[in-house]
């Protein structure tokens, strides 16, 4: 098994850029279960302007901010960058965001107005300090549509965790399927996590690894969609889908036997989060008063305590603004033939890039795709 900063090189050396639409692929987990209307209120859906499709999940942090995958939100440079960042922010108009909505099919799309990226993310080895902030055109608050709390207790192998999105069911069928599923995972061990991602510690540093069972997975189109933990009527998010794979060379992209799933651990971001936009961490953390034990029905309803923002948000270093023009590089029309990765996006799963990587530790980072 290769390691997965070398997987992921040798991915970007078989991808390539190209100007053609991705294909459309099936957008839902795996081995989920349909979510209704209120189940998973916290939940928003991230479209690409130039295909009118969807291509990541998010979470509502308050009524101006989304909370995603950096990933999901980068673009490759139209040169090449000096030093290890080789991509650039998105402009904002080139996403938009819909909540309340079920369906991918029938989104009703809003404004992003800001992207706030992490500085210290980098598209390549194991996608670390994988989380962007959007700032948005307001989120409709309302009984079925609120805001989530961020979980700051420590996490133990065998915890279930919820996991919410609309990508794919199954990595060999791309069978339209419109639906937001919900899938439970457990927490895995040490050692099956190290199987993908050899420098993996436990669950209570920069990333959580969950899965294992097979058929029960995050994959393509996921991205950024939130990893929670239910305590009676309340979420409380734990993280949010970044990338994943199986132990062997043969292992599907999504869904293997003693496969994981990679999510950034939000915890361990939660004072990025409060500088960068705008809301207090005491605000945003969620502390239980009592956990339940056990895992409802995905048909629990949620009651999420809302949080506003304080404006102005501050700017961050590594932002785009919506007025703000785009950089020389997303000026210049040169096109370089350099693949990118965006893992667990809705645009495709990179099928020959699972099939020449030499490992599916990575397995094209479950959903590895170019832009």
């Amino acid at each position: 098994m290769l390691h997965p900063t070398l997987l992921l090189s040798a991915v970007l050396c078989v991808l390539a850029v190209t100007a053609a639409p991705p294909p459309k692929l099936n957008p839902h987990v795996l081995g989920g279960t349909d979510a209704k209307i209120g189940d998973v209120p916290m939940f928003a859906a991230l479209y690409r302007t130039e295909y009118g499709t969807l291509s990541c999940g998010g979470s509502i942090l308050s009524k101006n901010i989304i909370l995603t995958a950096a990933h999901c939100v980068v673009k490759p440079p139209s040169t090449r960058l000096a030093g290890p960042k080789q991509y650039v922010v998105r402009n904002p108009s080139e996403l938009k965001y819909s909540v309340g909505n079920l369906q991918t099919n029938k989104p009703n799309l809003r404004t992003v107005t800001k992207i706030i990226v992490h500085d210290q993310f980098n598209l390549t080895g194991e996608l670390k300090n994988d989380i962007a902030l959007l700032q948005v055109e307001d989120v409709p608050l309302s009984d079925t549509i609120k805001t989530i709390k961020i979980y700051m207790g420590s996490l133990s192998e065998g915890d279930l965790l919820s996991a919410a999105g609309m990508g794919i069911t199954d990595p060999k069928n791309d069978a339209p399927n419109t639906e937001l599923d919900i899938v439970t995972l457990p927490i895995e061990s040490k050692a099956t996590c190290n199987a993908v991602v050899p420098d993996y510690q436990d669950s209570n540093g920069s990333q959580v690894c969950a899965g294992g069972v097979a058929g029960k997975d995050t994959c393509s189109g996921d991205s950024g969609g939130p990893l929670y933990k239910i305590f009676g009527k309340d979420h409380a998010q734990v993280g949010l889908t970044s990338f994943g794979g199986g132990p062997k060379e043969d292992s599907p992209i999504c869904g293997a036997a003693k496969g994981v799933g990679i999510y950034t651990h939000v915890a361990s971001y939660i004072d990025w989060i409060a500088t960068h936009s705008g809301i207090s961490a005491d605000i945003l953390k969620y502390t239980p008063t009592k956990s339940t034990g056990a895992m409802p029905s995905a048909s629990s309803s949620v009651s999420a305590t809302l949080a506003s923002v304080p404006t102005p948000l501050p700017v961050p270093a590594k932002s785009v603004s919506a007025s703000a023009p785009l950089s020389t590089l997303e000026q210049n029309p040169a096109a370089v033939n350099k693949a990118v990765p965006v893992a667990m996006t809705s645009t495709g799963a990179a099928p020959a890039a699972a099939g020449t990587s030499g490992s599916a530790a990575l397995s094209a980072l479950q959903g590895l795709t170019v832009v």
